[in-house]
């Protein structure tokens, strides 16, 4: 009877801890279903602008949004207009919680200096920022 009760516990404490795991990686796998990360590359004013209004309507739906601006992409604020003015949508993005990197070798290579809205990204951060979201956008 003593072996009986202490397989029953073995197999108990299994189950607890195989059901503990299973919520737990349910629980990571929710946290990554809201990271979106937005790779904008294009220097088109409307299209950047749509992508800047995506990231901001998205942060307000409860995502977790980052912004990373890649080579002629960091010009946007040169090619914001009273139309479409994505330096305002920048602005507001970044005040709602959302983050705004710009890729530093491409701000030397466009003559663009960051901004406190936009700093300096690396290589290095676009890779986690894409490694760890669930949706990857690029416009």
């Amino acid at each position: 009877m003593r072996n009986a009760q202490k397989i029953i516990l073995l197999i108990t404490l299994l189950l607890s801890f195989i059901l503990s795991t299973d919520k737990l990686g349910a629980q990571e796998t929710s946290q990554n279903d809201k990271k979106w990360t937005i790779v904008i590359t294009s220097q088109d004013a409307e299209k950047t602008w749509n992508a800047m209004r995506l990231a901001l309507f998205a942060q307000k739906q409860g995502k977790q949004v980052s912004v990373f601006f890649l080579g002629a992409g960091v010009n946007y604020s040169k090619i914001s207009t009273a139309k479409f003015d994505i330096n305002d949508l920048v602005e507001e993005f970044v005040e709602s919680g959302g983050q705004v990197h710009a890729c530093g070798l491409c701000l030397r290579l466009h003559s663009v200096k960051p901004s406190t809205t936009c700093p300096v990204g690396t290589m290095k951060m676009l890779f986690t920022l894409v490694d760890q979201a669930q949706k990857v956008l690029t416009f």
